[in-house]
């Protein structure tokens, strides 16, 4: 007989052992864990699988990319194919070794400070053709005072749309919008209270969604 997936209140424990082990990251939505940047939000999330298994998850939130989610998520990653995968009965003796592949497979590392740096870095090495990491890239850029390389970056994002040959869907009519306050932004003094503003507005998002 096919396994059930694992239920919300069943995770919940399971969640309970990974917040023990990562304790300066907060709990949000119920099932997913989190801790904030200056300009963006790194988390780990539980897929829960048909077989009943459930799937440690990584992504990070660039917050200054607003979306309908709470900013734009980009670098999700999984662990190494050994303990990608996990079951209910064997969470308990598998959770030390989860929890260390987690802080030494996952980019950004998740035993050092988030920095915006760093993801930026990322995004730049894995966003051509790539249109929501062009377009997260594009914003962190803008947010860093990297004018130009922003404005690049916007133009990266346009093309990797273009080149999906696809009708235009209400998520990048959102995405062109903002850019286009973005573009205006770097104008003129005053972005980092701009900028200031979405982050809280998308990371209220974030935690209620």
């Amino acid at each position: 007989m096919a396994a059930n997936k694992i239920s919300l209140r069943e995770l919940v424990p399971i969640m309970a052992d990974y917040r023990a082990a990562f304790p300066d990251w907060q709990l949000a939505r119920g099932d997913i864990l989190v801790r904030f940047g200056v300009l963006i939000a790194q988390v780990i999330w539980f897929d829960r699988l048909r077989t009943g298994d459930y799937r440690p998850t990584c992504g990070v939130y660039v917050l200054v990319a607003p979306s309908k989610e709470g900013g734009t998520s980009v670098l999700s990653q999984v662990l190494n194919i050994k303990i990608r995968e996990i079951t209910r009965q064997a969470h308990a003796q598998s959770l030390s070794g989860a929890v260390s592949a987690l802080k030494s497979e996952i980019l950004p590392s998740l035993g050092k400070p988030l920095d915006e740096r760093v993801v930026a870095e990322l995004l730049r090495e894995r966003a051509k053709g790539r249109p929501a990491n062009a377009y997260a890239l594009a914003c962190l850029l803008a947010a860093l005072g990297r004018a130009d390389d922003a404005i690049r970056w916007i133009g990266e994002y346009h093309s990797a749309l273009a080149g999906l040959c696809l009708p235009s869907q209400p998520v990048d009519v959102e995405r062109d919008a903002f850019l286009k306050k973005v573009e205006e932004w770097l104008k003129f003094p005053g972005r980092d209270a701009r900028f200031a503003e979405v982050v809280e507005q998308q990371k209220s998002r974030l935690l209620r969604s």
